[in-house]
């Protein structure tokens, strides 16, 4: 089973300030990396094994993504998923004074 979305938000915060209160608020560990296609971003792997889940932060110039891959081989993981989605909307993007929140489209 494979879940796959992505949030667009607007922040006054740097990436840096805003995993620093994605971590505060999720606990979720997340690590700097770069991109040849975007440049430099943030990740965290959200699932416990076996199950794959990568949530990752990407800085455009006017504006943030959220892009969010979850992925799994046992059937019955919809409210695993379920709870990644809810901790995005309801912790992460309200601890850092997300605004203009929309569905986007992935990045591959």
């Amino acid at each position: 089973m494979t879940d796959a979305f992505a949030y667009s938000f607007t922040c006054d915060l740097t990436p840096a300030e805003i995993v620093e209160r994605f971590r505060r608020a999720a606990g979720w560990p997340w690590l700097e990396r770069d991109n040849d296609n975007w440049g430099p971003y943030y990740s965290a792997s959200v699932l416990p094994d076996p199950h794959r889940g990568m949530v990752k932060l990407i800085a455009e110039p006017d504006h943030y993504v959220i892009n969010v891959v979850l992925r799994s081989d046992a059937s019955a993981v919809g409210t695993l998923f379920e709870d990644v989605r809810d901790t995005i909307v309801d912790k992460l993007l309200p601890a850092i004074g997300a605004k203009n929140i929309h569905d986007t489209e992935l990045y591959e």
